[in-house]
């Protein structure tokens, strides 16, 4: 009995050990170099129809020989067209996609600086000015789309009555016509996935002293409500992004991130933790960005990108609870599900380094250059193991050895 006691304990050691130097040694011995893409494609920004998994569409805006540029890929973006937008000295700063983009080809584009706005709905093809608010904001207007016609639109960061037009405003007429919904600059915008039943949206005002934090709808932005309970909030902890799980309506998880750190809420916004402990326990600035998996309800899956104390990336596979460092310096991500018959469904994650743009398909661990044929599917990242049970695991080995 001694002996398979022995037996037991010293394989329970082993696996243990072995769980500790692969969670310590294996991001510092990863390949942490990125592959040189196409600089043709030069430089910038994509972004990622919501139907990519059946239209395969991207848009990439940025420079290439000085000159500004707006780019459209139909095939993943191992090709790219030139898109020809409404000439001027304006700069697009943001591109806003139709939830049914696969069926209404609707798009928004905002520039920085004037306040205007332009729309698409055939593709990027060709582009009607819109009578955007009359707003001094001198910002990039940010935008939450509910559908072709139904749109959110935010202005202004400057304290309350800094500047005239500054506020929220909605259209369900595709920008046609503008009510107000909220007076205040609007750092941040965003809609339940369920807003046609719960008619739910957050937004963050942004003004030095003012209520700052996180204001909640749930009746289309006509009446608000505060959702601050646990996030630092004020002049310089105000919320710059806001995201809602994929399955909210089921898991009434909803996610933000402001200079301070990334916040989670599992009970619509009516309280909120720290979802990056293990990553910033100090909570100093960290200026993170989040990205959530699209299978979520799934996976539990997120990724974070910060930039102080030192830029960094890390990943979650249990929604925040604990984090693991990745080893590359990729400066943007965003995520989306691509399918193949014979090998199902699997989310693809889109980066941008100093080499090009980027893909991955096994969680950030190794990318891939855009325009190169698919990886072959690999099995989804390993899930982190929690600090303590691998202590406590290897406690249970040291236990039967020593009995």
């Amino acid at each position: 009995m001694t002996s398979r006691k022995f037996a037991w304990g010293l394989c329970v050691l082993v696996a243990a050990l072995w769980l500790i130097l692969y969670g310590t040694f294996s991001v510092a011995f990863a390949d942490t170099t990125l592959p040189s893409c196409d600089p043709n494609n030069g430089t910038g920004w994509l972004h990622i129809s919501p139907t990519f998994v059946i239209d395969r569409t991207l848009f990439m805006r940025g420079r290439t020989d000085d000159h500004f540029v707006l780019r459209r890929s139909t095939d993943g973006g191992s090709s790219w067209t030139k898109v020809v937008h409404p000439s001027g000295p304006d700069i697009i700063h943001g591109l806003y996609f139709s939830p049914q983009y696969s069926q209404d080809q609707t798009l928004y584009a905002a520039y920085g600086g004037t306040g205007r706005l332009d729309r698409s709905t055939d593709g990027g093809r060709s582009w009607t000015t819109l009578t955007a608010p009359s707003t001094s904001a001198a910002t990039v207007a940010i935008m939450a789309v509910y559908d072709a016609d139904t749109l959110f639109l935010g202005y202004g960061q400057g304290q309350p009555g800094g500047y005239t037009g500054q506020g929220l405003f909605y259209s369900a007429d595709g920008g046609r016509t503008w009510e107000y919904r909220f007076v205040g600059g609007i750092a941040a915008v965003a809609l339940s996935p369920n807003y046609a039943q719960d008619a739910t949206l957050m937004i963050s005002p942004v003004a030095y002293h003012a209520d700052g934090g996180v204001f909640k709808s749930t009746d289309a932005g006509r009446t608000w409500q505060p959702s601050r309970d646990g996030l630092r909030w004020g002049g310089d902890g105000a919320t710059y992004q806001i995201i809602f799980s994929p399955d909210f309506v089921h898991d009434h998880t909803v996610f933000c991130a402001s200079l301070w750190g990334l916040y989670k809420s599992t009970d619509a916004g009516a309280h909120w933790a720290n979802a990056d402990d293990a990553l910033h326990p100090e909570h100093g600035p960290s200026r993170p960005s989040l990205t959530v998996s699209p299978r979520y309800s799934q996976d539990h899956i997120l990724w974070a990108n910060w930039l102080f104390p030192e830029a960094g990336q890390a990943r979650s596979t249990d929604g925040g609870a604990t984090w693991r460092h990745l080893p590359t310096a990729v400066t943007w991500w965003t995520a989306s599900e691509v399918c193949s018959a014979g090998s199902g469904c699997r989310v693809i994650l889109f980066g941008v380094s100093q080499g090009g743009y980027l893909k991955s398909f096994d969680g950030g661990d190794t990318w891939q250059c855009l325009e190169e044929p698919d990886a072959p599917p690999t099995p989804l990242p390993p899930a982190e193991v929690p600090e303590p049970a691998t202590w406590l695991l290897l406690g249970s080995g040291l236990a039967g050895l020593a009995a």
